[in-house]
């Protein structure tokens, strides 16, 4: 296990972090992010589409709301086998008095609030990997779901395995892209001006975990394995950024592929919010 209670609150406490500036202009690799005008709490799903979902969506609030002049609401996945996140939220709101709201009704009450919202768009298309050891030297039998996650950024989408896309469907959500079809050379080709060029998210398709992260920040997502898209976004890496999450085959290779890039880790794969 690698730092699961590395930040907290990594989408809330966003603004306080710094990095070294790489450029003149001192612009910094993490966005900044606004505070929320609210906060939407629900309790994380269980299976793997719906917590990929969740995740998405959580992303996809906040990129909305560092993008957008109005006040938009942060979602914040709580865990109930994780107290100290309970405590984080709590301390959260008592210092920026920022009301907090429970979504009951799981993952698709949640996906219809931001919907109303105007914050989903649509969604794009995956196919989840098969099981398995996460984070495992096994590489994953399928990345669909890292290309989706990198897409829902710049499309404004959630990300929805295929076997969901009947209930998007009636919910009114439209098909914006189709992951399990697409390249990494193909996503850099038409969206590389909307991924960020100094943050990098390094995640095992067979793990839902840290991409509301991703999402927020427009992250292109990776994994370093065998058409994992690696190398492809190293390549337009600006030197001073981070790569965050980790990778398939310990800690000597990941650490070694972002540093010649001139990226530092951080090991975040575990990470909530």
């Amino acid at each position: 296990m690698k730092l699961r209670l590395l930040t907290g609150t990594l989408l809330l406490a966003l603004p306080a972090f710094r990095s070294p500036a790489a450029d003149p202009a001192g612009a910094t690799a993490w966005p900044r992010f606004p505070v929320p005008g609210e906060v939407l709490v629900q309790t994380e799903e269980q299976d793997f589409a719906a917590r990929v979902l969740q995740q998405t969506a959580s992303g996809l609030a906040a990129n909305h709301a560092r993008k957008t002049p109005l006040a938009s609401p942060y979602v914040w996945i709580e865990q109930p086998h994780h107290s100290d996140y309970s405590r984080w939220l709590q301390a959260w709101k008592v210092r920026t008095n920022v009301p907090v709201h429970a979504v009951d009704g799981g993952v698709w009450a949640l996906v219809r609030e931001l919907q109303a919202r105007h914050i989903v768009s649509g969604y794009v298309l995956y196919r989840a990997a098969n099981p398995g050891a996460v984070y495992s030297t096994a590489p994953p039998s399928d990345l669909s779901v890292n290309l989706a996650t990198s897409l829902c950024g710049p499309l404004n989408a959630v990300a929805i395995e295929e076997k969901q896309q009947s209930r998007a469907d009636a919910l009114g959500l439209r098909q914006l892209a189709d992951a399990r079809t697409l390249t990494y050379d193909a996503l850099l080709s038409e969206h590389d001006g909307q991924l960020s060029p100094r943050l990098v998210a390094s995640l095992d398709p067979r793990s839902p975990i840290a991409r509301d992260m991703a999402v927020a920040c427009d992250a292109p997502v990776v994994i370093n394995c065998p058409r994992g898209g690696l190398p492809e976004v190293l390549r337009r890496a600006r030197p001073g950024g981070f790569m965050f999450g980790w990778g398939l085959e310990g800690e000597d290779q990941c650490v070694r592929d972002a540093s010649r890039a001139g990226l530092e880790v951080v090991a975040s794969n575990w990470s909530y919010d």
